[in-house]
């Protein structure tokens, strides 16, 4: 009896294939994402709250209303929604005194 040793290892690659997209899976299911509702009051006493993704800012979270931002927050989760992309297109740095 000879042994195939080409279908041999081309088995063990397509197992060890499979096992590693399994592990894939299974890393992406047990992944959390951390919200955070962020208070933000102004030097002029304004107080604005605000939604962050893994520290990031998400685009149009903002609002005076905390109830609405805790709104916003059970929306994101909910249905998973995706964020805008934002780009920054010009910056101007100027001394302060």
């Amino acid at each position: 009896m000879e042994i195939e040793w080409e279908e041999i290892k081309t088995d063990l690659e397509q197992e060890n294939q499979m096992d590693e997209e399994k592990i894939n899976k299974q890393i992406k299911q047990t992944i959390m994402t951390k919200y955070e509702i962020v208070k933000e009051t102004s030097f002029t006493g304004v107080v604005l709250y605000s939604i962050e993704r893994e520290g990031k800012y998400i685009l149009n979270s903002c609002d005076k209303d905390l109830n609405k931002v805790e709104g916003y927050l059970e929306n994101i989760i909910a249905n998973n929604d995706q964020e805008s992309i934002k780009e920054t297109i010009k910056v101007i740095e100027v001394y302060e005194d």
